[in-house]
């Protein structure tokens, strides 16, 4: 491995380890992100952006926006998703929610 790559990992890894203060979030989506026991930019950077939607009670579009605004100012991003395959941290959580909604939405035979 070349310094140049090293360097540019160590890098990676020191804004993952960065304190989810230092994005400068407004009030709602970090402390909603926060009572989550999302303290860090790294653990941000797991979830997709339809794992917050779901799972992040408080935090809606408008603090989605502004988390991914905050995270391109750093040059990073939120996990990414595929055909509703979800790829972050909670995939098993949501993927049960949503086999619970389409069983939910079937006719039902009265």
């Amino acid at each position: 491995m070349s310094s140049t790559n090293a360097s540019a990992t160590r890098t990676l890894e020191l804004s993952r380890a960065t304190p989810l203060t230092d994005l400068q979030l407004p009030a709602r989506p970090f402390n909603s992100l926060r009572r989550r026991g999302i303290t860090t930019v790294g653990q941000l950077i797991a979830w997709s952006a339809e794992d917050l939607l779901f799972e992040v009670q408080g935090l809606g579009t408008g603090g989605i926006d502004e988390i991914k605004a905050a995270l391109e100012r750093q040059n990073l991003s939120l996990a990414t998703t595929t055909n509703g395959s979800t790829y972050g941290i909670y995939a098993k959580s949501t993927a049960r929610h949503v086999k619970n909604h389409n069983v939910w939405q079937q006719p039902t035979n009265i």
